[in-house]
């Protein structure tokens, strides 16, 4: 059996991931985990803290994927997932201001941090190919080595189809075949997650 033919593609990773699907679920994490994290540090957490806060933030995205609708072509996953994110990291610092055991100027700190605290705005170009690159080395198992290769120095070296075909050994057609399998895959399973 080829890799292409041992893995179906007729639920997306945004069906799956709300049928509590662990694979879906660790694709998820791989796929916008590092994401996450890295908004998450800019708020300067201890370490514990830090990966406290990013599991609370998948913990909400679990109980809340199924509100996750993209209605308008400006609808992103990336900018919900930021959202929740940023509630996450204002919930930590107001239980932090709860749990502070004398009352006074730490605890008040801690309450403005909380209502003050953003998360940067991130190059929307150089995000997007970060998790689309990501998403495409969490697919890249299933296919053939050529056809792999076929897709990643057209699409992500941006080559030429006939220079690629020359070196690859394949006629231009079939690179632009496995080009365009490589994509199809890409959008069954992650489809509106990359937007």
């Amino acid at each position: 059996v080829s890799p292409e033919a041992a893995h179906p593609t007729s639920h997306t990773l945004s069906t799956r991931v709300p049928a509590w699907e662990p694979a879906a679920w660790e694709r998820l994490v791989a796929l916008y985990g590092p994401l996450v994290h890295r908004w998450l540090s800019t708020a300067r957490l201890q370490t514990s803290d830090l990966a406290d806060v990013c599991q609370e933030v998948f913990r909400a995205v679990a109980a809340n994927i199924r509100s996750f609708r993209r209605d308008r072509p400006e609808d992103r996953f990336r900018s919900w997932l930021k959202t929740i994110a940023l509630n996450k990291l204002r919930d930590h610092y107001r239980i932090q201001a709860r749990n502070v055991s004398v009352v006074g100027n730490n605890a008040q700190h801690l309450l403005e941090q909380a209502e003050a605290v953003t998360l940067p705005d991130d190059e929307e170009g150089e995000v997007a190919s970060e998790i689309y690159l990501r998403a495409v080395s969490l697919i890249q198992t299933e296919f053939a080595p050529n056809t792999w290769q076929a897709f990643w120095k057209t699409v992500v070296e941006d080559r030429e189809t006939a220079d690629v075909a020359r070196e690859l050994g394949m006629s231009p057609a079939a690179v632009l075949m496995a080009k365009s399998r490589v994509r199809r895959r890409l959008r069954n399973e992650f489809d509106v997650l990359l937007g």
